[in-house]
């Protein structure tokens, strides 16, 4: 019996060899084949004619001894942050759209330290976070409005979650 594994990008079952290695990915394999992966290489080098340039002058600098900051995080975090919340009109929700833990919620990287995007969203609005969980009024886990989310003790949340 040979396994095979669906491409996250087209959609077709493959046999495992079709994918690269990934020591996180199902099966230790990447979740996209590798004519995908190629397929967006050459898209991204054929739509970017500096990529090819940045990449080998931050090559030649690492070579040199230098310290890189890392592609895109130059920018301000508040600014880098704004850029993954999308609102939700109907609810007034303000949902992440960036990446997300296997739990559902969303987290985000500042200075090399991943945080839950509610916790940063919270402390970023109110500027400290006074009991030690977060709770989502709207019930999203991926809601950052700072008006939908409250402090609480593990035993207030246990109470608010055991009454719904």
């Amino acid at each position: 019996m040979t396994i095979s594994k669906t491409c996250t990008k087209c959609g077709v079952d493959k046999p495992l060899d079709a994918f690269s290695p990934a020591k996180r990915g199902k099966y230790g394999r990447k979740s996209h084949c590798k004519e995908c992966y190629a397929a967006y290489q050459r898209h991204k080098y054929a739509t970017d004619p500096g990529y090819v340039e940045r990449q080998r002058d931050r090559l030649k600098a690492w070579h040199r001894g230098e310290k890189l900051d890392p592609i895109g995080l130059s920018r301000p975090v508040d600014e880098r942050f704004d850029d993954f919340l999308m609102p939700e009109p109907n609810t007034g929700c303000l949902l992440w759209t960036g990446g997300q833990f296997l739990t559902g919620y969303g987290k985000f990287k500042v200075n090399g330290k991943t945080f839950r995007v509610h916790r940063f969203a919270y402390w970023r609005h109110w500027k400290v976070i006074d009991k030690p969980e977060i709770h989502h009024k709207c019930g999203n886990p991926l809601c950052c409005n700072p008006e939908h989310l409250q402090a609480v003790t593990p035993e207030e949340h246990k109470a608010i979650h055991a009454s719904e």
